[in-house]
């Protein structure tokens, strides 16, 4: 007879991997999303622009191909310290969670996650701000906007739902039970 299953919180070393997922797996959308939006913009300029006696389509093909390498190193080499801060990201709103959503209520549980994540995302800045000597609203708003505030409303989202995640996702392990029929004996000895 199976009995209801028994549910355990996600392991840290399974909360560990998740954050660093998430992460990294972040971080190359991103970039993706940018190589898409500056190829369709730059697409549209160098095909109003260039004459017709050179090949738009070779253009347009090196265009694409350089925007998508450049995109695909630049997540490369950030992808170990977002891993590191979706590592980080991650811990924190399980420990938040377990002192703070004992009843997995799923609305608090993101909630917190986006306040953590918020946290996480206005101490990062902090930092890079420290470490630039100056503010990031000297940077302009296109450059804020690309490194560090849409980066941000992503870690903010990401840390809700994957608040979301770490709630809901409880490894189920089924207990097996075995009944003691003390009545039918035949039951165990294979007659009858």
């Amino acid at each position: 007879m199976t009995q209801p299953k028994a549910t355990r919180a996600p392991t840290f070393s399974r909360t560990l991997k998740f954050g660093a997922g998430a992460g990294i797996g972040l971080t190359f959308i991103y970039a993706s999303m940018f190589a898409l939006y500056a190829v369709c913009r730059s697409s549209l300029t160098i095909g109003a622009l260039t004459p017709p006696d050179i090949s738009l389509f070779g253009t347009l093909a090196a265009n694409a191909a350089s925007i998508n390498l450049a995109s695909l190193a630049t997540a490369s080499l950030l992808a170990l310290p977002m891993a590191l801060l979706g590592m980080g990201t991650a811990v924190a709103i399980k420990w938040f969670i377990s002192i703070f959503n004992p009843n997995r209520n799923s609305q608090r549980a993101m909630l917190i996650g986006l306040a953590v994540a918020l946290g996480v995302v206005l101490a990062f800045q902090f930092s890079m701000q420290m470490l630039l000597g100056r503010p990031l609203n000297d940077l302009g708003v296109e450059t804020y906007l690309f490194w560090f505030g849409l980066p941000g409303v992503l870690h903010m989202g990401a840390g809700a739902v994957g608040a979301w995640y770490l709630n809901h996702t409880i490894a189920n392990v089924s207990v097996v039970t075995r009944e003691v029929n003390h009545g039918r004996p035949e039951i165990y000895s294979g007659a009858g």
